[in-house]
């Protein structure tokens, strides 16, 4: 999952979408800069946040079980589609269908600054 950003501040970013979120590093990069942050699917939960993690309000888009874990496809207004991969007891703890509203989140540690 890469999302474009902007930096905001040296420990933060704004995602193409207006959503704030949180970076694990600090960059020494004006405010403003465009840079691009990534987050593995496997990093990805569902639900809400725990601490300082971003939330993304999204629609699921496809739901794939695959034994132990299920891969979601999540659209999110004003970002490329993203892709959530949890664990079966995860997902059935709340399920959720094509079309039906996912919350996603991360914390700050998973997501990584790709291109500065």
């Amino acid at each position: 999952n890469v999302m474009a950003a902007k930096l905001n501040g040296g420990s933060g970013a704004v995602l193409a979408n207006g959503v704030a979120v949180a970076l694990a590093e600090t960059l020494t990069l004006p405010s403003g800069t465009p840079i691009h942050v990534a987050v593995r699917a496997d990093r990805m939960r569902l639900g809400a946040a725990s601490g300082n993690g971003t939330v993304l309000q999204g629609t699921a888009r496809a739901v794939e079980y695959f034994g132990p874990t299920v891969q979601l496809g999540i659209d999110v207004a004003g970002l490329d589609p993203l892709s959530a991969s949890v664990t079966e007891h995860s997902f059935f703890a709340a399920p959720v269908q094509p079309g039906d509203p996912v919350a996603v989140t991360w914390s700050p540690e998973d997501m990584h600054v790709i291109e500065r």
